[in-house]
């Protein structure tokens, strides 16, 4: 790249990233609070608890909560804690108070998903040579409505996005030219994945598979085999001891505690009910193409015709240079994203290991998805030589991403809920809706307008969601709902999940009438939440 084009893209990349950390700073208080938020607080209190103990100081300011057992004895103790303990350290070395708690906690998941790209951007342009390639890549994550929207309050899948985009351009250099401190670069960033999702297990293995390609496609003089293995055996040791500081789980028995953490993966005791393709299934029971498809009708269809596109591209080029010739530096670079990205999903697969509420547990392979996407629409570019014709592509590419941007501007803040036309005209009655819960604060809002600015508010305590977004309200509106039984409630705000995102079946169930709603949020054909006046 010609140190002008290098300067201009680096000038391009800072202004577009600060640009985008502007408008994530602008949003963060338009989403509602998950229902699992105070479930990963309470999670994140147990660990800064446990950390303060081990040490033997006050390392992380225990935010107040309920009495925390000893982090050895929990239960969930197999989910990572790395990012917990962070979000516990924001709210609690200032002090915050709700609702500031809360948006800071979104805050910093975002910032989270910020440090991401950069790193997806150096892999694209390390792959392409091009700064508007990684612009064009970091442009298609921000994009994908249901990513964004959840870079606000998703503290699992998000972070583990992150990771796992920084371990994969680590990875790429680490391979390319390995020494002391690109395995070291690698293995925080591998550590750090396998510290926030145990599936990012996956990352090492690649490593080694994308070393041995290299060295076989390298020119006899120029293979280093020894170097290579001495220097994926210092990664390795680096990586293990890496996982170890960052998963306080496993600081006692780490053996015993990470083969718990790793039979759990397979056997998550989670038997709830979800909505796919109309119908009511098991998250325990649910068919091989779960996954894939609603992977399919969620992405936006642009991208995915890059990664077909991609993945297309590299199985013709192998077909035409012969399946065993020495892979170029492209095509190894390609070869990695597809292990990257379909590897952890068969896994996931074929284990019939549990998932629920979309493919959000699989959130992190999707930058291995993306980086084949601009390297299948980077060939169809190719095929345009014409510059008119190329021009006309582009333009089509473009508008086919302002048209994403102006359905996500439409959505706002309720991207969770984007289906592309492949889900079908009635897409919000036959897949999950809003799993998350974030609706219910506006339907908390709403109950506060209907009965006026003063009085009490009873609302059924309807689960986490209603708990969570009460606290997000300002502290006047806040005192004045309490949360109640359904004899002695006023109001219920309600996703429908109970009844599977079917209203009709809801009020059937608790024998209210249609007039009774006095507030609904339609998002395109999507009945979102209701509000309903019980007396």
């Amino acid at each position: 790249m010609p140190a002008g084009d290098s300067h201009r893209g680096r000038l391009a990349a800072v202004l577009a990233f600060a640009a985008f950390v502007v408008l994530g700073v602008a949003i963060h208080r338009d989403y509602g609070v998950p229902v699992d938020e105070r479930a990963l607080r309470y999670y994140g209190a147990i660990t800064a608890s446990y950390v303060n103990q081990f040490l033997g100081r006050t390392v992380v300011p225990v935010v107040p909560t309920f009495p925390v057992p000893n982090l050895q004895e929990f239960d969930d103790r197999d989910h990572g804690a790395v990012v917990e303990l962070l979000l516990a350290a924001v709210e609690g070395f200032p002090r915050l108070r709700y609702p500031q708690t809360l948006f800071a906690r979104h805050l910093t998941v975002f910032a989270i998903f910020c440090l991401g790209l950069p790193f997806l951007h150096r892999t694209l342009v390390r792959r392409h040579g091009s700064w508007m390639a990684g612009l064009a890549g970091c442009a298609f994550l921000v994009l994908s409505p249901r990513i964004f929207g959840d870079a606000f309050y998703n503290s699992k899948d998000i972070p583990s996005l992150a990771a796992y985009a920084a371990a994969i351009c680590t990875a790429l250099g680490f391979v390319e030219r390995p020494g002391m401190a690109r395995a070291l670069g690698h293995a925080l960033a591998s550590a750090l994945a396998i510290a926030i999702r145990l599936p990012a297990l996956v990352i090492p293995a690649l490593t080694v598979v994308a070393a041995l390609v290299h060295l076989a496609s390298a020119p006899r003089n120029e293979r280093h085999g020894a170097a290579l293995m001495l220097w994926l055996g210092f990664y390795g040791a680096a990586t293990v001891a890496l996982v170890v500081v960052f998963w306080p789980t496993l600081w006692e028995h780490p053996v015993a505690n990470a083969l718990y953490a790793f039979r759990r993966l397979g056997e998550f005791p989670w038997r709830g009910t979800v909505l796919y393709r109309g119908a009511a299934m098991s998250a325990s029971q649910l068919p091989w193409h779960y996954l894939p498809v609603w992977m399919l009708i969620t992405t936006p269809p642009l991208f995915t015709l890059g990664f077909a596109l991609g993945v297309l591209a590299l199985v013709v080029a192998r077909v035409r240079r012969g399946f065993f010739a020495p892979l170029e530096a492209a095509e190894q670079q390609d070869l990695f994203f597809l292990l990257a990205f379909a590897v952890p999903l068969l896994t996931v697969i074929l284990g019939r290991s549990t998932v629920y509420d979309g493919w959000r547990h699989v959130y992190f392979v999707y930058p291995a998805f993306v980086c084949l996407a601009v390297s299948g629409l980077a060939v169809l570019a190719a095929a345009f030589r014409p510059p008119l014709a190329r021009a006309v592509l582009l333009g089509a590419i473009g508008a086919a991403c302002l048209a994403t941007l102006v359905t996500m501007e439409r959505l706002h803040p309720y991207e969770m809920l984007y289906f592309n036309f492949a889900a079908g005209r009635d897409a919000g009655a036959r897949y999950d809706g809003d799993y998350w819960g974030l609706s219910l604060r506006r339907g908390l809002e709403e109950a506060l307008r209907a009965e006026g600015p003063e009085g009490e508010v009873p609302v059924v305590f309807d689960g986490e969601g209603v708990f969570g977004n009460r606290l997000i309200l300002p502290e006047r509106d806040r005192e004045r709902i309490t949360l109640v039984p359904l004899p002695r409630a006023r109001y219920y705000v309600t996703t429908h999940r109970e009844t599977l995102y079917d209203p009709a079946a809801f009020r059937r169930r608790y024998g209210l009438a249609p007039t009774q709603q006095t507030y609904a949020l339609v998002v395109g054909s999507t009945h979102v939440m209701s509000v309903y006046r019980l007396r």
